[in-house]
């Protein structure tokens, strides 16, 4: 029988945790061995492009598990309607986010993400919630993110990311090039 859930949770005996989300849940990660054929891939079965590919991205900092590392990993970002599909390609063996917590099985899906106005306050409140910081970085453009486990029951890791005036400009000529994109090429031009 459905029962609507109530408008807040119980994790503690005694403590409601308020249950207003940080954003939207604005992306889907994937970690692929190869991110070209990838791409080819989700252009040919899902109509999805074009992609906007990062080779070599370097992050400024870097942690996972309380390890400093310097990851360089390729990424590629595309957008199906309101939600943006990123490609991951590990060029290393540095520990990172993808190598400590992988997909099951090693490739496909990782992660969530959510843009976040107030990271300090939408950590907390991950954490409230009983999820685990468990990395955070800065890549070289100054994206600002941190990862959670959420447990076995989440599926995957959530990341929440900065919502600054960088990342809301790159998100959004990201998906005005998808409304606008014909089909015929699979990539596109740096957003700038």
């Amino acid at each position: 029988m459905y029962r609507p859930v109530a408008s807040s949770l119980q994790l503690g005996a005694d403590e409601p945790v308020n249950v207003r989300r940080p954003g939207p849940i604005v992306q889907v990660a994937y970690v692929v061995e190869d991110l070209h054929y990838a791409i080819r891939q989700w252009i040919t079965l899902f109509g999805v492009g074009p992609f906007f590919v990062l080779e070599r991205v370097e992050y400024l900092e870097h942690e996972v598990d309380g390890i400093r590392s310097s990851p360089v990993m390729s990424l590629a970002f595309a957008y199906s309607g309101d939600l943006q599909v990123e490609l991951i390609q590990t060029l290393d063996q540095e520990p990172s986010v993808i190598s400590r917590y992988p997909p099951s099985p090693v490739n496909g899906f990782h992660h969530i993400a959510i843009l976040s106005e107030d990271m300090a306050s939408d950590e907390a409140r991950m954490a409230k919630g009983g999820l685990r910081r468990v990395g955070s970085g800065v890549s070289e453009m100054g994206v600002r993110v941190a990862f959670f486990h959420g447990g076995p029951h989440a599926g995957g890791l959530v990341e929440l990311i900065r919502a600054d005036d960088t990342v809301t400009r790159f998100f959004r000529e990201l998906k005005r090039a998808a409304s606008e994109w014909d089909g015929k090429t699979p990539y596109g031009a740096a957003p700038g």
